[in-house]
């Protein structure tokens, strides 16, 4: 019998505020300063976000996760702009390449600007990828509203919204129901979502293709997600499916859906990423973790083993049936 792992969301907000201090809140910053990261990759250290006319940073457009901020004050010496653009903009956060973290940190302020006419500032200098312009487009944000800065700004006004999710600590319910755009869909499938295909920088799964057979022996469609179009992915959450897969980040597209209909079956790693957890809460659909066994005895080629692959299988069909 394969082991079933536990379900252990992380904060859920029901109210504007929170016990463990997170709130929503717009801050409006007079005169402000938007220096953006610099660099592709937001880290450790990274010193970015907006400060007022005193140069005091505003500690909330930093990029907070569940131990503290990443970010911290920009270096002052080295800003260049002098002329206040006259604007009144809303800051948008950072831009994450990574499609789970787009969706969980890059639009954590989605719930302040997805209805208004402002347009938006990064503090990132990449620019965005198709998916995520596609995204932004479904949640009402066009391209023309966008601001991707080469330097630091300076506005008439910055609207600093807090965000709506914060990694492993929370997700406010007013931010989970302005993101999920998407209508639930009547058609239901068994969906096998598989990683062959795609490489990740991480880690990849060795013999997956175990579990595709035997699913696709008893009727289970394998979708590859990588290899759909934005559009399609969001569909296929927003219907009544059994979505099975390894614990990864296209299970995040749940968070644009708001679907209560769909049922997930995930294959959780030694340590679990308890955001899943938590999504699933805020929205209510049901959700089921199987322990895959996975081994990383492989180590130094980022290739683990499901040693336990066929039982797997089972456990997903009996899960998915009850």
């Amino acid at each position: 019998m394969v082991k079933r792992t536990q379900f252990k969301p992380y904060g859920i907000s029901n109210s504007l505020g929170d016990p463990h201090g997170y709130s929503l809140a717009i801050h409006p910053v007079d005169n402000a300063r938007l220096v953006p990261t610099g660099k592709k990759i937001v880290w450790h250290g990274t010193r970015a976000g907006v400060i007022d006319s005193d140069g005091r940073y505003i500690r909330k457009s930093g990029l907070e996760r569940s131990l503290g901020f990443l970010t911290s004050s920009p270096d002052l010496s080295n800003l260049k702009s002098n002329e206040v653009i006259d604007e009144e903009v809303i800051f948008a956060g950072y831009i994450f390449d990574h499609y789970g973290h787009f969706l969980l940190e890059s639009l954590a302020r989605a719930w302040a600007y997805r209805s208004s006419k402002l347009r938006i500032v990064w503090a990132s200098t990449s620019p965005l990828r198709d998916y995520q312009l596609d995204i932004l487009s479904f949640l009402g944000v066009d391209k023309s509203r966008i601001i991707i800065p080469e330097r630091d700004m300076t506005f008439r006004r910055v609207y600093v919204p807090t965000p709506g999710y914060i990694v492993n600590a929370w997700f406010h319910f007013h931010h989970a129901a302005q993101i999920a755009f998407s209508k639930p869909i009547s058609e239901s499938r068994k969906v096998y979502l598989s990683r062959e295909g795609f490489y990740s920088n991480v880690v990849n799964f060795k013999n997956e293709k175990i579990i595709e057979n035997e699913l696709s022996r008893f009727g289970w469609t394998i979708i590859k997600p990588h290899e759909l179009s934005t559009k399609d992915q969001i569909d296929l959450f927003s219907s009544k499916s059994t979505i099975a897969g390894i614990e990864g980040s296209a299970f995040h597209t749940a968070i644009l859906c708001g679907n209560e209909q769909s049922k997930h079956i995930m294959i959780r790693r030694s340590k679990p990423n308890l955001n899943f957890d938590t999504i699933a809460s805020a929205i209510g659909f049901s959700k089921f973790g199987v322990d895959g066994r996975i081994s990383d005895a492989d180590k130094g080629i980022k290739e683990i083993c499901i040693t336990n692959a066929k039982e797997v299988a089972i456990e997903i069909m009996d899960l998915a049936a009850n």
